[in-house]
C-alpha cells in the first residue's frame, strides 16, 4: 500500500545523480553557501537541542487508541484520538529565528537562468551554491507564511469568542449549549488557517526535497529547518487527524539527525500513523498489510516505552504485555 506524501511532489535532480564537482567555482560557491547557511539560520541555539519531556503515562485512553480495547467510532476512541492529536510534537520548542515577522531581505543571490540555453547545463545549475539557497530561503518563506496564518486565527478565534460571548444566555442548559456552539466555531477557525498552512509546509518540503547542493543539505542549519518543517507539517496533520498523511515524514524524520531516533515522541506518533493503517487496511479486507502495519506500530510503540519510561518501568511491562496480546514485536531499530 502506497503511502501518499507531500514529499513525493518532488522537482529536480536526484541526489544519488548528483555529480562530483571539482572546479574553482564550485569550491568559492561551497564557502558561500555555508556563510549563507550561517546568516539565513542566525544559529540561535544547539540544532541538536530538543525538550526532554514526554508524556508521563499510557492510560486505558492510549490503549483504547493503539489497541481498539474502544468500539470503533465510540466516545472512548474518539477520546484517545482527540487527546493524540493535540499532543503531537508539544515538547519540542521552536528556534532558530523562523516566525520573526516581516519579509524576507534580499538574498544578494543574483537569479541568471541560463539553462533553457544550455540544457546540458541544468544539473549543474540544480546542485549550484545560488539555487540550491534560493529553495531554503522559499521554504523559510513558506514556513514563516504557514505560521502567520495560524497566528492570525488564533487572533481571530479570540475575537469570535469575545463577540459571540456578549449575546451568551444567562443560564441553564441554554448556556451550555451556546459554550459548545463557541467552540465549535473556534475550531472552524483554526482548521481552516490549518489547512491552509499544511499547503504552505507541502511547498516548504518540496523546495527542501529538491536541494541538490551536498554542502547545504548535510550541514547543520540545514537539517534543522528540515526538521522544523517536519515537525508543524506533523503537528498540524495530526490537529487535523489525518494521522495516515504523517507516516512517510516521519520515517524521514527519524533519520535526519542520530538525535531524532531517539526521540520517543516520534516513535509515539510514528505507530499512531501505523495504527490508523493498520484499521484502514483492516476494513478493506488486505490482511496481509494490516498484520504488516500492526507489526511496525508494535515495534515503534515498544521502542517510545523503551525511551519514554525505561526497560525496567512498570509503563513499559505494561505496554510489552499489551503488545505481546496484539501480536508480538521488538523495538525498532533504527538503521
Amino acid at each position: 500500500m502506497a503511502s501518499s506524501s507531500p514529499c513525493r511532489l518532488l522537482s529536480g535532480v536526484s541526489k544519488c545523480s548528483q555529480p562530483a564537482l571539482t572546479s574553482k567555482a564550485w569550491q568559492s560557491g561551497r564557502r558561500l553557501a555555508l556563510v549563507y547557511c550561517t546568516l539565513v539560520f542566525g544559529l540561535a541555539g544547539p540544532s541538536g537541542a530538543r525538550a526532554q519531556a514526554v508524556s508521563d503515562r499510557f492510560d486505558e485512553s492510549d490503549s483504547n487508541f493503539f489497541f481498539g480495547t474502544g468500539a470503533s467510532g465510540s466516545t472512548e476512541q474518539r477520546a484517545a484520538e482527540d487527546r493524540l492529536a493535540e499532543t503531537a510534537f508539544d515538547h519540542h520548542p521552536e528556534s532558530s529565528g523562523i516566525r520573526e515577522d516581516g519579509s524576507q531581505a534580499d538574498s544578494g543571490w543574483i537569479d541568471q537562468d541560463i539553462s533553457n540555453l544550455f540544457p546540458e547545463l541544468r544539473v549543474i545549475d540544480e546542485v549550484s551554491a545560488g539555487a540550491s539557497m534560493r529553495r531554503v530561503e522559499r521554504a523559510r518563506g513558506s514556513l514563516r507564511d504557514a505560521q502567520n496564518l495560524l497566528n492570525l486565527a488564533e487572533r481571530e478565534a479570540g475575537q469570535e469568542r469575545v463577540r459571540l460571548e456578549a449575546s451568551r444566555p444567562q443560564g441553564g442548559w441554554q448556556r451550555l449549549d451556546y459554550e459548545e456552539a463557541i467552540r465549535r466555531r473556534e475550531a472552524q477557525i483554526r482548521n481552516r488557517a490549518r489547512m491552509q498552512a499544511v499547503a504552505h509546509l507541502v511547498k516548504a518540503i518540496n523546495e527542501l526535497d529538491a536541494v541538490g547542493n551536498p554542502e547545504v543539505a548535510t550541514s547543520a542549519p540545514f537539517k534543522e529547518l528540515l526538521s522544523l518543517v517536519y515537525r508543524n507539517y506533523v503537528k498540524l496533520q495530526f490537529r487535523l487527524q489525518n494521522f495516515s498523511a504523517c507516516q512517510d515524514v516521519l520515517e524521514r524524520y527519524l533519520k535526519i539527525r542520530p538525535e531524532h531516533a531517539q526521540d520517543p515522541e516520534a516513535h509515539r506518533l510514528l505507530a499512531a500513523c501505523y495504527r490508523r493503517n493498520e484499521t484502514l487496511a483492516h476494513r478493506m479486507q488486505d490482511l496481509r498489510m494490516s498484520d504488516e502495519y500492526r507489526r511496525r506500530k508494535n515495534e515503534h510503540l515498544l521502542k517510545y516505552a523503551l525511551l519514554a519510561f525505561g526497560p525496567s518501568s512498570a509503563e513499559y511491562t505494561a505496554i510489552h504485555a499489551r503488545v505481546e496480546r496484539d501480536g508480538g514485536g521488538n523495538p525498532v531499530q533504527q538503521r
